[in-house]
């Protein structure tokens, strides 16, 4: 009889909880998550993945442009990405590219969720819930892929994957770097944390200076741009993270790489602050 009413109350408990999810948006430009790429790619870095306030029409359909920045710099930026939400399905497209589906708050155990690719199949395993920092109960999925060499995924309802980020196709790629997911908030306010660190207020951020590189793709040299006073050194290396160059910066500011092989490279900026900025550019 006791056993019978310890699961009777986990079952109303759980009923009751799973009552509590509604109206958790993902594509929402309150929403904020904290992304760390590895120290692998030397020295990384972090950065904050949001939406756009504005919203875009594309064939009929309202969409939110996703935006970036560095976590050391105060502008956002742009990405070639938009996302809609649907009652509880997450789609991403780019602007004249085909849609696909990235999150689907609504599956059920058993469910195969198709990314339009032959190999990004993912089946529904256990779906439960968990209380998360805002004192919500968000509905928790867990989600495999025997079809690819990272088969396991974790999504947590309006936040995503709890493990990298990746949405449903972007699980399928192998991605250089990889980025780590830390945590994630929603009006300044912890919605859940990963590493039980979590920045909290987007209003304390230092403003750094930006920096860029012209032309890019480079033939045989480029320029860096931006407030060079406040540079100590400059580094080129291969984009696994191998210096090539070090302290190769003069008064001209002008960058001979007409020796290196065509490909991508990482050009390593290092502050007098001691922040460290990183910017890609292609060797043609």
């Amino acid at each position: 009889m006791k056993s019978f009413l310890i699961y009777f109350f986990v079952l109303i408990l759980v009923q009751i909880s799973h009552a509590q999810i509604k109206n958790i948006k993902h594509v929402d430009h309150n929403n904020y998550w904290y992304i760390t790429v590895p120290q692998w790619i030397q020295p990384g870095y972090d950065f904050i993945q949001s939406f756009s306030t504005d919203s875009f029409i594309i064939e009929n359909n309202y969409y939110r442009k996703q935006i970036i920045k560095l976590s050391t710099y105060s502008e956002w930026e742009e990405t070639i990405l938009y996302f809609r939400e649907d009652e509880g399905k997450v789609y991403k497209r780019e602007a004249n590219e085909k849609e696909y589906l990235a999150f689907d708050y609504t599956a059920k155990v058993h469910d195969s969720l198709y990314a339009g690719s032959t190999n990004c199949i993912y089946v529904v395993s256990k779906v439960d819930s968990i209380l998360t920092l805002d004192g919500k109960w968000r509905k928790r999925f867990s989600l495999n892929n025997s079809q690819i060499s990272h088969p396991k995924m974790t999504w947590v309802e309006g936040i995503g994957n709890i493990e990298s980020l990746y949405d449903l196709t972007s699980g399928c790629i192998i991605f250089d770097p990889e980025p780590l997911f830390n945590c994630m908030v929603t009006n300044n306010q912890p919605i859940y944390s990963f590493n039980s660190s979590c920045i909290v207020s987007l209003d304390d951020k230092p403003v750094v200076v930006d920096y860029s590189l012209k032309p890019n793709p480079v033939h045989d040299q480029f320029e860096i741009s931006g407030d060079l006073q406040h540079i100590e050194n400059v580094e080129i290396c291969d984009i696994w993270g191998k210096p090539i160059i070090t302290n190769f910066l003069n008064k001209e500011t002008v960058f001979n790489i007409n020796n290196l092989t065509s490909g991508l490279y990482l050009c390593h900026i290092k502050l007098k602050n001691g922040k460290n900025l990183i910017r890609k550019f292609t060797k043609i």
